[in-house]
């Protein structure tokens, strides 16, 4: 008895280790979450869509999950820090242009990403 016990428990976890796993996020009308991808000391410039102060990072956070076409935010790294919500992501695969980061103290770039990860396959995380 105590072995087939034993075997399921076994045959449990193998199942759940060697399975796909897809972790990815959702931003409806119902639901929005994110994981953030912090730049300290550099803004995202020239993206601007909203600028308010906010108490923290996650309100800041917070207030960019709110707003369907805010794609970042760059935030003055203090108690009621402003709060600056941007209409996109910086890529660094395009540091062309209007895509870059500018040096600035006191400030961290934030950009929510979408995170896919898959075991047993390459994934990278995707911008929201």
């Amino acid at each position: 008895m105590e072995s087939r016990q034993w075997l399921f428990i076994v045959l449990s976890v193998l199942i759940t280790c060697c399975s796909p796993v897809k972790l990815s996020l959702i931003r409806n009308d119902d639901s929005r979450s994110s994981t953030i991808s912090i730049t300290k000391g550099h803004v995202l410039t020239g993206h601007v869509i909203h600028k308010q102060r906010t108490y923290d990072l996650m309100a800041c956070a917070q207030l960019c999950l709110a707003r369907r076409n805010c794609m970042s935010f760059n935030y003055e790294n203090t108690r009621n820090g402003i709060c600056e919500l941007n209409s996109k992501v910086f890529d660094v695969d395009k540091v062309v242009g209007e895509n870059v980061l500018s040096a600035k103290k006191g400030y961290s770039f934030n950009q929510l990403v979408n995170i896919s990860v898959s075991i047993g396959e390459s994934s990278y995380p995707r911008y929201l």
